[in-house]
């Protein structure tokens, strides 16, 4: 299982969306909002592991309006 990037047009530019899919039908979705280090693998692993559980996923890029952007946790603090 692993994520689809997908984009999203809003009124502020394109937002880049990663979808997780279940391996079986889905019985609901959830919208799973990163924290202040934007999307990253931890965080990709979690989607993994609700999509595991029967949810589609989406993990949506808050900083999109800002461009391009490394954000590194180790170095930040």
């Amino acid at each position: 299982m692993s994520g689809e990037m997908r984009q999203v047009a809003t009124a502020d530019g394109t937002a880049e969306v990663t979808v997780f899919h279940p391996a079986m039908a889905a019985t609901s979705g959830v919208i799973l909002y990163m924290d202040a280090f934007g999307p990253r693998p931890a965080l990709f692993e979690m989607a993994e592991r609700m999509a595991g559980w029967g949810l589609v996923v989406a993990v949506p890029d808050l900083f999109y309006r800002f461009g391009p952007y490394e954000f590194d946790a180790k170095t930040a603090f």
